[in-house]
């Protein structure tokens, strides 16, 4: 893991995934996941942790939602996990975003105060007026605002 703590090891490790087969992704992400939530406050391994998610089968982001329970809030608040939780809520499926907002849920005041949560609250706020139609809950998340349900369907 101290590969992936390095400026240069984490590109190497980035730049090989990119042509990793999916056996290799697979051990790298097995490698990683105990160490996980760690590397996501580290300043370059969430860079790794990232792009696993990016690359990633859907057994393995759930994996990692699963890895992460319990320490949502603190890496909401952190400069670089803030990211990784992104990254997991873009792939996740809904059941664990809905964990991740329920989390959050519990510091929704800690959250807007915090450097990291203050302007992604401020864009939820601006958001709310241009919300889709059917959006139940949406969660800034860092800089971003990242969508947490399915649309409404209409029915005929």
């Amino acid at each position: 893991m101290q590969l992936c703590e390095d400026q240069n090891g984490s590109r190497a490790v980035q730049q090989r995934l990119d042509s990793a087969s999916d056996a290799d992704v697979r051990a790298l992400f097995d490698a990683v996941l105990p160490h996980a939530v760690r590397l996501s406050v580290d300043v370059f391994g969430n860079y790794v942790v990232q792009k696993l998610l990016q690359l990633g089968s859907a057994q393995m982001v759930e994996q990692l939602a699963q890895t992460v329970r319990g320490s949502v809030v603190p890496l909401a608040l952190q400069m670089y996990s803030c990211r990784v939780l992104q990254k997991l809520l873009e792939r996740a499926p809904l059941e664990h975003k809905l964990f991740v907002v329920h989390e959050l849920s519990a510091c929704a005041t800690k959250c807007v105060r915090d450097q990291n949560g203050a302007r992604g609250a401020a864009h939820r706020r601006a958001a709310r007026s241009r919300a889709p139609r059917g959006a139940a809950c949406r969660l800034a998340s860092g800089l971003s605002l990242i969508h947490i349900s399915e649309p409404t369907r209409r029915t005929p």
